[in-house]
């Protein structure tokens, strides 16, 4: 997967990873329905999009949502999918580059915070399904969405504590740290919206908030 990468003055990779790359809207009916449905979902701040508005945003027949996907939860475990798997991706290339391992854990941070600002409504949507889908699907979400994207970063945090670049941590801890910095600032609009009355952050403040983050948290690990 080709990455353009540059270093910034605060020393993160400016990686243009897959969710920041401009969307290429597909005329293929089931891409058309996943790209409605994620943009319903972004646009109004909800996991909650009815069959109905997926099908006319797409401008199709709902009848096309059963035929493609069954129901409504394979719909939405199909988007999350679509999401994310080139996201995932785009992690592990970073964790098998070369790299020392602050550069590296950098490098996803800014890959999760760009992917949490394309798709705002994903930490919701997965946190959702893992506790309200069929057994199998939640087993799904968790197997092939969630666990690649901590494994990938626990890789990183431990390879830093056996170089002598981290101080001892439980990485697990570190790992919700992590995720749970990224997440609060696009998970939900309507904290901004009432807290700090203003609307969601633009890629300037995006850029500026994922720098934060890294920083707090490298700066707390580093021997």
């Amino acid at each position: 997967m080709r990455k353009m990468a540059q270093e910034n003055s605060s020393g993160i990779r400016n990686i243009k990873g897959p969710a920041e790359v401009p969307m290429r809207r597909q005329s293929n009916a089931r891409e058309r329905l996943l790209e409605a449905a994620s943009d319903l979902m972004g646009e109004n701040d909800t996991i909650n999009v009815s069959l109905r508005d997926v099908a006319k945003r797409a401008q199709l027949n709902s009848s096309l949502i059963k035929y493609y996907f069954g129901n409504k939860d394979r719909l939405l475990l199909e988007v999350v999918e679509h999401d994310h798997t080139p996201v995932i991706a785009e992690m592990r290339a970073v964790a098998d580059g070369n790299e020392n391992a602050e550069t590296k854990l950098r490098a996803l941070i800014r890959i999760m915070i760009v992917a949490l600002h394309r798709y705002p409504y994903s930490n919701r949507l997965l946190m959702a399904m893992l506790r309200d889908f069929a057994p199998e699907h939640s087993q799904m979400v968790s197997d092939s969405l969630v666990k690649p994207m901590m494994v990938t970063v626990l890789e990183v945090l431990k390879a830093g504590m056996a170089a002598g670049e981290f101080k001892p941590h439980n990485p697990d801890f570190m790992w919700l740290n992590i995720a749970g910095a990224c997440a609060q600032g696009f998970s939900i609009r309507a904290f901004l919206r009432h807290v700090y009355q203003r609307g969601p952050f633009n890629e300037q403040e995006r850029d500026a908030y994922g720098e934060q983050i890294a920083t707090i948290l490298i700066d707390g690990l580093r021997s």
